[in-house]
């Protein structure tokens, strides 16, 4: 008894933690009226950055639904962020679901889909600039308050041998000198990963 009043705050501690641990591995749960909401939704509409937020939940709700292993959900999630940029713009978002499932049952679960809902996802909601190529530039020019955002393009490379999202950033901003200069400066984004490489 002694030892165990010795311990006490060990032994909270370990069963506080064995509880955390147990209800953070707990499997998360999808109800099918997350994705059963977006049905008659078109392709085109999903294409806004909000909705791109959702499309993980979405695809998830629908695997589960469709008894689809939880190590394959994320099959389901990258041929549906693909589809919605690649297929038909007026087709239903019923339509991609059906398709991601008739492919995932049809091909090897290995099938590589290149996720652009997901790398569209690091474009900012307010002027429409790419986030991670935007902090790069400000560390690269000395006046930083000098830096104005003009336009932002971007491709996606999927048939690339290192398949990736092609961005690039035309903005002003001050030289060495002060004088304002326009600039242009560009990244690629790996497609899979978002490895940033090929700054230019």
């Amino acid at each position: 008894m002694n030892i165990l009043l010795k311990h006490k705050k060990k032994i909270i501690f370990f069963i506080f933690s064995a509880i955390a641990i147990l209800y953070l591995n707990q499997e998360k749960t999808y109800p099918s009226s997350i994705y059963k909401k977006y049905l008659t939704k078109t392709n085109k509409e999903m294409q806004v950055f909000e909705r791109n937020e959702k499309i993980k939940d979405i695809s998830y709700s629908f695997a589960q639904d469709n008894a689809i292993s939880p190590k394959h959900r994320d099959v389901i999630y990258n041929c549906l962020g693909y589809l919605i940029y690649n297929a038909k713009e007026d087709a239903s978002v019923q339509n991609s679901l059906t398709q991601c499932k008739n492919d995932y049952h049809s091909k090897d679960t290995s099938f590589t889909y290149y996720n652009q809902s997901w790398l569209m996802r690091d474009f900012s909601r307010w002027d429409g600039s790419y986030v991670p190529l935007e902090r790069i530039i400000k560390k690269h020019i000395k006046e930083k308050r000098s830096y104005k955002f003009k336009k932002v393009n971007y491709k996606m490379m999927f048939d690339d041998t290192r398949p990736h999202m092609f961005v690039s950033i035309d903005f002003r901003a001050a030289n060495l000198g002060g004088m304002m200069m326009d600039r242009t400066m560009s990244i690629k984004v790996d497609a899979q990963t978002k490895e940033l490489f090929d700054l230019k």
